[in-house]
């Protein structure tokens, strides 16, 4: 359900800013803050690898097929289970533009980060929600026992 929410509003938000705004367009909602930019982006996360769109449609699946791979390989915990919910939402929602359009488009701009959506977003939140249940797994795993005879 997480991800598909996540998937929806990304969507929803994504195609009310193409349609109402030109590119290059940006909106000041704080000025000198945050303002609404719209930009299509077609490298990966702030711009990077633009111009390998194999590459980035190869690193989208397979970070889908490992978020799939968390879920069914042991029964995860809440926290796990929405965190993978988060990152398999944005996930699918940047993947669904780089196949339908070729680029990313990205419209939250805060002045001292390049421009991004709400799956960059949800990837980040939901990255932190697992790194920090793994982190907490490694802390609170009994450590093994040593005998004097191994």
């Amino acid at each position: 359900m997480i991800a598909a929410s996540v998937f929806g509003v990304d969507y929803v938000l994504k195609r009310a800013v193409e349609s109402s705004m030109n590119i290059g367009e940006s909106v000041p909602l704080i000025p000198g803050v945050f303002h609404l930019t719209y930009i299509e982006n077609p490298g990966g996360a702030f711009g990077i690898l633009d111009g390998s769109p194999g590459i980035l449609m190869i690193g989208s699946i397979i970070a889908v097929g490992a978020v799939l791979w968390m879920l069914l390989a042991h029964p995860p915990s809440r926290y796990v289970t929405s965190g993978c919910g988060l990152v398999l939402g944005g996930a699918a929602g940047n993947l669904f533009d780089r196949i339908a359009a070729g680029a990313v488009t990205d419209y939250l701009d805060f002045r001292i980060w390049p421009v991004f959506n709400a799956a960059d977003v949800a990837i980040v939140a939901g990255a932190l929600m697992l790194a920090a249940a793994a982190f907490r797994a490694e802390r609170t795993r009994p450590e093994e026992s040593h005998s004097s005879g191994e």
